[in-house]
């Protein structure tokens, strides 16, 4: 994971973190994991802003991928 804090930019933004600014967190993809109740393994992970990363907790993970990518067919 820390790859994906350390080399990418969030995939929602473009954001780059550096030592100044927010960083970028490695977010896991729980929506269509069929292991209920457990994390997924870190290939489902992706680099998201921090702030994003919170977001993508407090409105739930469909709502936040649903308007972070302008899906409407959900």
């Amino acid at each position: 994971l820390k790859h994906l804090r350390d080399n990418r930019p969030c995939i929602v933004s473009g954001f780059e973190a550096t030592e100044e600014t927010e960083s970028v967190d490695p977010a896991h993809i729980r929506y269509g994991y069929l292991a209920t109740g457990s994390k997924p393994p870190h290939w489902h992970a992706v680099p998201l802003k921090h702030s994003l990363h919170q977001q993508q907790h407090q409105i739930g993970e469909v709502r936040f991928w649903r308007d972070a990518l302008a899906v409407d067919d959900w």
